[in-house]
């Protein structure tokens, strides 16, 4: 069921490529709350990303903590700041180095594969998901993902 689900969703993924430009690594960020161990979100995380078929070369990198003072980006360090503030407690890159797919894209995939985690045992049945998702916009703007 999810398999299919995602036929439609890599069309529309397909549709944000692009395209003749030289490879560049593009990337989106993840603040979000999770009361599992860092060990424990990693490998969950590794295993929907597999799932759900993401492309190999999407890589995540999971930090426990939010660490503001770690992004060069003034807007990207304050949106940190402010997912700090609120006690959020993992923060999640998401990259892929290449051409094919866009900031939006890969912010599309990384929402799918938190929201799969949330589906998970990760999360107890009525607890909320706290978190955001952000991505430079062409406008080189962060945008959050909704």
């Amino acid at each position: 069921m999810v398999k299919k689900s995602l036929n439609s969703l890599y069309e529309v993924l397909d549709r944000n490529q692009v395209i003749g430009e030289k490879a560049t690594n593009v990337c989106a960020y993840a603040f979000f709350d999770c009361g599992a161990t860092k060990k424990r979100v990693s490998r969950e995380l590794s295993y929907i990303k597999k799932l759900v078929g993401m492309p190999v070369d999407l890589k995540l990198i999971l930090t426990e903590g939010v660490h503001p003072e770690s992004f060069n980006d003034p807007e990207l360090r304050e949106i940190a700041r402010e997912a700090k503030s609120a006690g959020i407690r993992y923060t999640m890159k998401t990259t892929y180095q290449g051409n094919k797919y866009n900031n939006k894209s890969v912010a599309d995939m990384a929402s799918i594969i938190l929201n799969q985690a949330y589906q998970s045992t990760l999360y107890s049945k009525d607890e909320p998901f706290i978190g955001t998702i952000v991505y430079k916009g062409n406008n080189s703007h962060y945008l959050e993902r909704v």
